[in-house]
């Protein structure tokens, strides 16, 4: 909002914030539903949590999620993707969309099958959740397509949620 005369320039040299095109009431507004929005996003346990709420997001969560969808499913997607591949391969040279289906696939569909996945096991916790981990989930995924180490999932893992832990207030 551009506002030209005499007054907003003398607005704008008492307020040197508004130059920038930043508004009080828009800062203020921004902050308060952060609050709104930050009970939303940890709910009460990642709020308030007691011994065994650290354990089991730190330590039994990670390990038996990521042996589950890691271990368990994506590794199961890359044999079947990767099976696919290679009867593509063998019926003929591939060209056109059996030759991008038989590239992408043994890479895309693990990785968006286990991120799927990985936020279905968190739709316990309420659908918004289930989105918001849809992302880490993706990340998780990558790490295990690249490495094929459940167990740096895991640990990849704790650390996600030990974020998780420090910025709901603990």
């Amino acid at each position: 909002m551009l506002k030209l005369g005499l007054k907003t320039a003398q607005v704008m040299a008492a307020d040197p914030g508004r130059d920038l095109g930043i508004e009080p009431r828009t800062i203020s507004m921004d902050f308060v539903s952060l609050f709104i929005t930050i009970p939303r996003l940890c709910g009460s346990q990642l709020q308030h949590p007691d011994a065994g709420i650290l354990l089991r997001l730190l330590l039994l969560a990670p390990l038996l999620e990521e042996w589950i969808i890691r271990a368990g499913l994506q590794e199961w997607t890359i044999g079947r993707s990767e099976h696919y591949r290679l009867e593509v391969q063998a019926a003929a040279v591939p060209t056109g969309l059996p030759a991008i289906l038989s590239t992408l696939l043994p890479i895309l569909a693990p990785v968006l099958l286990s991120a799927t996945g990985f936020s279905l096991l968190h739709l316990s916790a309420g659908l918004f959740m289930a989105g918001m981990v849809f992302v880490p989930g993706l990340v998780l995924a990558l790490v295990y397509q690249a490495t094929r180490d459940w167990r740096l999932c895991a640990l990849v893992h704790s650390f996600f949620n030990a974020f998780a832990l420090c910025f709901c207030g603990f």
